[in-house]
């Protein structure tokens, strides 16, 4: 520190000796804040777990980065009668980024019944409710798991989706990023 007055030497080694150290929050590595994270929400969301984790996310930067991965897995259990909430369930996944998604989908029926299309030509409540749709287009879904009452709900579901993808056109779909698919009938 040559040319630099004895007193100005000194404001500097005061300011320096002053300066607050980052909190110890802040040296955790991500990988420790992830497995925290993980311990500290369930292993599979739902939409009533959102202000939690939008609060953790709210800490700083880089717990907001590691959070990311925690929208990644999401679980719906449909209404009777009611659509699929597909835009909830995009603008969910999109708080993901890249990471890979896990779906998990309970019928829009909860009792034992069986739905119409497995006696007859009745509309599929499966089909129905947009979720053909939705599969192709939530983008990177890695994991996916359905309940069915019957197996024919499941092919009534692999028809209107082949139907929904002939209609929108060529297009990468994210039926074809599937790592994991579990059926329960």
């Amino acid at each position: 520190m040559e040319g630099v007055d004895p007193e100005e030497r000194q404001r500097r080694s005061l300011s320096e000796s002053n300066a607050i150290p980052s909190p110890p929050v802040h040296r955790i590595p991500p990988e420790i804040l992830h497995e925290i994270f993980c311990l500290a929400t369930p292993s599979l969301k739902f939409f009533q777990n959102a202000k939690e984790l939008l609060n953790i996310g709210l800490v700083c930067q880089s717990w907001r980065a590691v959070m990311s991965a925690q929208w990644a897995q999401l679980g719906v259990t449909a209404r009777v009668g009611k659509p699929i909430p597909s835009k909830k369930i995009l603008a969910w996944f999109a708080n993901a980024g890249d990471s890979p998604k896990t779906l998990n989908l309970r019928p829009p029926f909860l009792t034992r019944n069986t739905c119409a299309c497995r006696h007859s030509s009745a509309e599929c409540s499966w089909a129905s409710v947009g979720l053909p749709a939705l599969l192709l287009e939530i983008p990177q879904l890695e994991k996916l798991a359905l309940k069915f009452t019957s197996a024919s709900c499941f092919k009534t579901l692999i028809r209107a989706m082949e139907a929904q993808a002939t209609a929108s056109g060529p297009r990468r779909s994210s039926w074809f990023s599937l790592r994991s698919l579990y059926l329960d009938f």
